[in-house]
């Protein structure tokens, strides 16, 4: 089960890392609700994880909402986003890419909520999107 390889996401060995990512990501594809909340739930309960294991989380969940965007709901769109806005508080100022990563996630979910509930979110997002620019030399793109 997804919460399993949620688990050993950050395994010491680097290749497999890679595996279990690639592994959650094939299962996402083929159930991205289910997986996408086995992330949101294990993120939310473990507030101390370590901040790799995020990374490796976080970068599963944009894999898959890039994938599956047309399966996805608002319900689960509006929980994303809102996971997404916590964690680019959480992250710190040196995973730049990573900030950029969570922020495309979001541009893809956004085109899922109405412009109202989309609008209830910009308030928690835009402090995590401003930082991308005011901390770094580097600009990134934040929307395809």
């Amino acid at each position: 089960f997804s919460v399993a390889l949620i688990d050993a996401a950050f395994d010491k060995d680097e290749s497999v890392r890679q595996e279990i990512s690639q592994a959650l990501r094939e299962l996402g594809c083929s159930h991205p609700r289910l997986v996408l909340l086995a992330c949101h739930s294990y993120l939310s309960k473990h507030s101390k994880l370590l901040q790799g294991h995020r990374i490796v989380i976080l970068h599963t969940m944009e894999a898959i909402v890039k994938e599956t965007i047309s399966q996805l709901d608002q319900p689960l769109a509006k929980m994303i986003i809102s996971l997404a806005s916590e964690e680019m508080t959480k992250l710190k100022a040196s995973t730049p890419h990573l900030r950029a990563s969570v922020v495309d996630a979001v541009g893809h979910m956004s085109y899922l909520l109405p412009p109202d509930k989309l609008e209830e979110q910009l308030p928690k997002l835009i402090p995590g999107i401003l930082s991308l620019y005011k901390k770094h030399s580097e600009h990134f793109h934040i929307t395809q």
